[in-house]
């Protein structure tokens, strides 16, 4: 007897999107299903209130006679390029450890993914190997910490989810893979 397509084409709709499209995404294994899934939430825009000034004190140094700056001035404008220029690289630092990155909680392993265009980590810790999960809230946001007993520590970073109720799953989820 053939399968009634209808029933086919309910069954695939009633798969959520997100949950879907990340599977397809991750290259999960057979058998392996996502628990959870996020992105890092930070604030992108903050950059530019720091290189748009780099860039006009900048351009005023390499050339200061339109504006008939004097020497003093010049050089309170050098410390001024250094202080922007220092927090233009603490921004590159965050914008190059979060952006393009995807959290996952799957009931096989913890995955922390980077896609961005000059950069593509996959990072994972296997369930077995998890011996300790850490979580953390710093200025309203959540960080937690997957422990591994073979790997380096995987971070999660920037969480708007409660991370007590996601360090609970994935706890819950290393119980579920030895029983």
């Amino acid at each position: 007897m053939l399968p009634n397509p209808k029933k086919q084409s309910t069954q695939i709709i009633a798969i959520p999107f997100g949950i879907w499209l990340a599977a397809a995404l991750l290259n999960t294994m057979p058998g392996e299903s996502i628990l959870w899934q996020g992105r890092p939430v930070y604030h992108r825009w903050l950059g530019l209130l720091v290189v748009i000034p780099t860039i006009l004190f900048s351009l005023i140094y390499i050339d200061p006679t339109p504006f008939h700056i004097d020497s003093t001035t010049l050089e309170q404008l050098r410390g001024t390029i250094a202080i922007t220029g220092l927090a233009t690289l603490l921004w590159l630092r965050l914008i190059f450890k979060y952006g393009g990155v995807s959290y996952y909680i799957t009931n096989r392993r913890i995955v922390r993914k980077q896609d961005l265009p000059i950069l593509r980590t996959i990072k994972e810790i296997p369930l077995e190997e998890l011996s300790a999960v850490k979580s953390r809230h710093y200025f309203r946001k959540g960080f937690m910490a997957f422990m591994s007993s073979k790997a380096f520590p995987l971070d999660f970073g920037y969480l708007k989810d409660d991370v007590d109720k996601l360090r609970h799953l994935a706890e819950t989820a290393k119980q579920s893979m030895s029983c």
